[in-house]
């Protein structure tokens, strides 16, 4: 007696995609014991969240080795925004293969960051008997102003606002007008620091890569429709959009 077996066009296509399915359920899984046996740690950025039907990802930048990397993370806790500090686990010998460590923002930034990031998660300082203002000067001596020292592909602007906060939210719309065109590749991420000119203005510093010309484009017309000035580090001076030029030894600077 035979017994005829006929596979249809929808059998075989139901095995491949549970083919594809168990394909991506072992890589997930060999990445996750590889990134568990190899863990570095690094501090990276959040740039930008997007909403999926399901699912809200986090993107972020992170670098490691002198090399910059990105990715994007599934994320439960709404309240993280653009532009906040949290620590990156990554595997030591595939940098790419990362994960943001979402539980809290990162408040006191530990100095200097090893090049090629810590084996063991830095322990936070937010029990120590320093308090929060002592932390932040001890942190500020190790800080350099960005824009002062170069960096390979990434240009530092600054922008004049009111408080920490409202920046905050203007860096969530940037480039959000209507009229302005946003750039086709790169990103821009807040440097959280604040320069204050002798006048009491006080400049919110970021940083952009990417499409530099059109970012610098779509920054300095945001700024125009907005009303406000915008800085560039030039040496040790911040010159502004309406020409003043200003020392930073005759500013204060103020990094959070």
């Amino acid at each position: 007696m035979k017994v005829i077996i006929s596979i249809t066009k929808t059998d075989i296509g139901f095995i491949l995609f549970a083919l594809v399915l168990l394909g991506i359920a072992v890589n997930s899984q060999v990445k996750r014991n590889n990134l568990k046996e190899n863990a570095s740690y690094t501090i990276g950025t959040t740039t930008k969240k997007s909403y999926g039907r399901w699912a809200t990802y986090i993107k972020y930048e992170y670098s490691t080795n002198g090399k910059e990397y990105a990715s994007s993370h599934l994320i439960k806790n709404k309240e993280i925004r653009k532009g906040e500090k949290y620590y990156v686990i990554f595997q030591a010998d595939k940098p790419e293969n990362s994960r943001l460590l979402t539980n809290e923002p990162v408040k006191y930034i530990p100095n200097p960051i090893p090049i090629n990031g810590w084996k063991e998660l830095p322990k936070t300082k937010n029990t120590s008997i320093l308090n929060d203002e002592i932390q932040n000067k001890l942190m500020d001596l190790n800080r350099t102003i960005p824009g002062t020292t170069r960096v390979k592909g990434r240009k530092f602007a600054y922008i004049e606002h009111s408080s920490k906060s409202s920046f905050s939210d203007f860096f969530d719309k940037i480039g959000s007008a209507g009229s302005i065109a946003m750039p086709k590749f790169g990103g821009c991420i807040n440097e959280n620091t604040m320069i204050e000119l002798p006048n009491k203005k006080q400049m919110f510093g970021i940083s952009y890569k990417g499409d530099i010309v059109a970012w610098k484009k779509m920054l300095s017309k945001t700024c125009q429709v907005n009303n406000l000035e915008l800085g560039e580090i030039e040496g040790q001076s911040i010159k502004l959009s309406n020409g003043n030029i200003i020392l930073l030894s005759d500013c204060d600077v103020h990094f959070y």
